[in-house]
C-alpha cells in the first residue's frame, strides 16, 4: 500500500513538471473567436483563443456612453410652464429630452405719475401669472394750494370757515374762522323780562334794559336802580344816546323808590309810499343775470345755522336781529313774517349757492336798485316836518319789500337783511353830509367780504339823471371808509374799519373780459362789445385805469372812429369812473 501511494505522488509530480515546461515554452498567439461590440449604452465582449495551446480568454468591451451633439430648445417656457430642449447621440441616435426652468414673465407696464402725496412708480403686472413689480420712478410732489377762500363768512355769533384748495389733486384743507365782534348781542343774550320789576347795580345794566324794552315795544319799565352816585337828571338822554336800537318814541320818567320809565311810541310803517311812477330804469352792460337752481320752495338760508334766536312781531325787530345774524322767531301773522317771506323770495330769485359771497352782494346791490325806487316824495316830506315822518312804509322793510319805494334807511336796512339771511355780515350805518352835518341824514351799509369790511351805498348807486330816468351804478359799491367820506360821514359802526378798496370793476365780467379799464385797446374792445348791445337807454360804466390824453372823452371819439361808428352819447365822469350813456 505504502508503495502504491509513492507510485502515484511520484506520477502527479512527473505530471506537473512536463506541464510547467510545456506552458513556458508556448509564445501565446491569440486569435479573435467570437466577439460582441459595446455600444452606448450596453459592454460588449471579445473571445480569444491561443492556436498554440488552444488557451482561450474573453476580453470585456465597455460600452461609450452617448456622444450628445448641442441641445435644440424645443419650447422656451416662461413664468408658468417648463422649457423643453433635446440632444441626438451621435452614435444611436438616441433623443435625451429635458424640461428646464425659464422665469420669463410677460409684463404689462403702467406708468403712475407722482402725486402731491405719493412717489411715482412702474407698476409691472405679469399677464401670464400676475407677479407684480414696482419700481420707483419720481419722488412725491407735495401740494401746491391755491389762496385761502372764505366758505362761511364769521359772524358775531358763529364762526366762520375757510377753504384752500391743492391745485395739483384738489386736496381741501380747512381752516376755522373765529367769530368776529362788530355788533352788540347784549340784548339777545340778555334774556330779561322786562315787564317784572328789575334790579340793576351798574349803568350798563340799566341800559341793557332800556335797550330790551324798546326792541320789544314796552310801554312801561320799573327799576330798583343799586347804583352808586346815580344821576337821574341825566339818566334819560345817556340812555337814548346810547340805545343800540333806532325807533321812534316819546319817553318820561320818575324816580322816587324806583325808576319808572313810560314809553309812548310813534306809529311806524303804517302808510305807504307815495304813488310816484318809478323811474324809467335804464339797461346796464354792468349788470350780470344770474339763474338761480334754486327752488321756489328754497329754504336752507344760512341764517337758520344761527345759534341763538328771537321772537320778533314788527319789521325794525326783525332787522335788528338779522342785523346780528341771529334767526328771527316770527309771530303768526305778523309784518315780520310776511317782510322775511318776501325777502327769502328775492334771495331764491336772484341768489344761487353756487355764487361767490361778491356775486351774491353785487345781485342784492343790483336787486335793490333795479327794483326799488327812491321815494323823492317822502324826501321832500321828511324837510317839511322830519318829525312827523315815521309812520312811512318808506323808512322801513315795508317800503321795499311791500312798496318798491323807499329812502336810504329802508333800503340799507333791505341790503343788510338780505345779505345776512345770505350769512354774510352787514350792517347799517347812520350818518351825515361831509360838507353839512347839520343837513339831513343818510344811510348805507357795511359789509364783510373775503376777510375784509366794505363799504356799499346802494341808494348813492341808483343815480337819477334829469330827474327822468335811473342807471345802474358801482362807483359806492363796496368802497373804503376814506372814499365815503368824501360824501358822507358815519355818526356809528366807527369801530367797523373799512380800509380797502375791493376793485369791483376787475370783478364784474363780459366775454371773459372786465371793466377795469387799462389801455386804449381794452377801450375800444369794451366799446365794440357795447355797441354791439344795441345800446338804446343803455349804460355801460367804466374804470379808466391808463394814462390817456388831455381828455378821456377825446379817446372814447377816437375809438369809435376805429370802430367806424358814429360817436352820439352822453356820459358821467367821476375821477376815475366813467359812464355812457345811450
Amino acid at each position: 500500500m505504502k508503495i502504491f501511494k509513492f507510485i502515484c505522488l511520484f506520477a502527479s509530480i512527473s505530471l506537473f513538471s512536463l506541464n510547467f515546461l510545456n506552458c513556458k515554452k508556448c509564445d501565446h498567439n491569440f486569435e479573435i473567436i467570437e466577439q460582441l461590440d459595446a455600444t452606448c449604452t450596453k459592454s460588449g465582449y471579445q473571445k480569444q483563443k491561443c492556436s498554440l495551446c488552444d488557451k482561450e480568454k474573453t476580453i470585456p468591451l465597455l460600452s461609450s456612453g452617448h456622444n450628445y451633439n448641442e441641445y435644440v430648445i424645443i419650447e422656451e417656457g416662461n413664468c408658468i410652464t417648463d422649457g423643453i430642449k433635446t440632444r441626438e447621440c451621435l452614435m444611436c441616435h438616441f433623443v435625451d429630452t429635458v424640461k428646464f426652468k425659464n422665469i420669463v414673465h410677460d409684463y404689462e407696464i403702467e406708468i403712475i405719475a407722482p402725486t402731491c402725496t405719493c412717489d411715482g412708480y412702474v407698476l409691472k403686472t405679469c399677464k401670464l401669472c400676475g407677479e407684480i413689480n414696482e419700481e420707483k420712478q419720481g419722488t412725491a410732489l407735495g401740494h401746491s394750494f391755491n389762496d385761502w377762500v372764505i366758505k362761511i363768512n364769521p359772524t358775531s355769533i358763529n364762526d366762520g370757515l375757510e377753504i384752500r384748495n391743492c391745485g395739483i389733486c384738489g386736496h381741501e384743507e380747512t381752516k376755522i374762522l373765529p367769530s368776529i365782534s362788530y355788533i352788540d348781542l347784549n340784548v339777545i343774550r340778555g334774556n330779561i323780562d322786562v315787564n317784572k320789576v328789575i334790579t340793576c347795580k351798574t349803568l350798563d345794566e340799566l341800559q341793557l334794559v332800556f335797550d330790551t324794552a324798546i326792541l320789544n315795544n314796552v310801554v312801561r319799565i320799573e327799576v330798583d336802580v343799586q347804583i352808586q352816585d346815580f344821576d337821574f337828571d341825566n339818566i334819560l338822554t345817556k340812555l337814548v344816546d346810547d340805545c343800540s336800537i333806532e325807533s321812534a318814541y316819546k319817553i318820561q320818567a320818575s324816580y322816587l323808590k324806583t325808576l319808572v320809565i313810560n314809553l309812548e311810541y310813534k306809529e311806524v310803517a303804517t302808510t305807504p309810499a307815495s304813488n310816484t311812477d318809478a323811474y324809467t330804469q335804464y339797461n346796464s352792460a354792468n349788470y350780470t343775470s344770474y339763474a338761480s337752481l334754486r327752488n321756489d320752495d328754497f329754504n336752507n338760508f344760512n341764517i337758520y345755522q344761527s345759534m341763538y334766536s328771537y321772537n320778533v312781531s314788527t319789521s325794525d325787530q326783525l332787522f335788528y336781529v338779522l342785523e346780528r345774524g341771529v334767526l328771527p322767531i316770527l309771530e303768526k301773522n305778523s309784518s315780520a313774517e310776511k317782510i322775511f317771506e318776501l325777502a327769502k323770495d328775492v334771495l331764491r330769485d336772484i341768489i344761487d349757492d353756487n355764487m361767490t359771497d361778491f356775486e351774491k352782494v353785487k345781485a342784492i346791490h343790483d336787486y335793490l336798485i333795479l327794483n326799488v325806487t327812491y321815494d323823492n316824495e317822502l324826501l321832500n316830506l321828511t324837510y317839511q316836518n322830519p318829525s312827523n315822518v315815521s309812520k312811512y312804509n318808506g323808512f322801513y322793510l315795508e317800503g321795499v319789500f311791500l312798496d318798491k319805494r323807499a329812502v336810504c334807511e329802508g333800503i340799507s336796512k333791505a341790503f343788510s337783511v338780505l345779505c345776512n339771511i345770505e350769512g354774510i355780515p352787514c350792517v347799517q350805518v347812520i350818518g351825515y353830509q361831509t360838507n353839512n352835518p347839520n343837513g339831513l341824514g343818510h344811510a348805507w351799509n357795511k359789509v364783510y367780504l373775503d376777510g375784509n369790511w366794505y363799504i356799499v351805498d346802494a341808494t348813492s348807486d341808483g343815480i337819477i339823471v334829469n330827474n327822468s330816468f335811473e342807471v345802474l351804478s358801482y362807483q359806492y359799491f363796496l368802497i373804503t371808509e376814506e372814499k365815503m367820506n368824501e360824501k358822507y360821514t358815519g355818526s356809528m359802526r366807527n369801530n367797523i374799519v373799512c380800509e380797502k378798496n375791493y376793485e369791483a370793476y376787475k370783478n364784474i365780467y363780459y366775454s371773459n373780459n372786465d371793466f377795469y379799464i387799462e389801455s386804449f385797446d381794452e377801450l375800444v374792445e369794451i366799446l365794440k362789445y357795447y355797441e354791439n348791445l344795441n345800446p338804446k337807454n343803455y349804460t355801460i360804466e367804466l374804470k379808466i385805469a391808463f394814462n390817456y390824453g388831455s381828455s378821456i372823452i377825446d379817446d372814447i371819439q377816437n375809438a369809435y372812429n376805429i370802430l367806424k361808428l358814429p360817436a352820439s352819447f352822453s356820459h358821467i365822469i367821476n375821477d376815475d369812473i366813467l359812464m355812457i350813456i345811450n
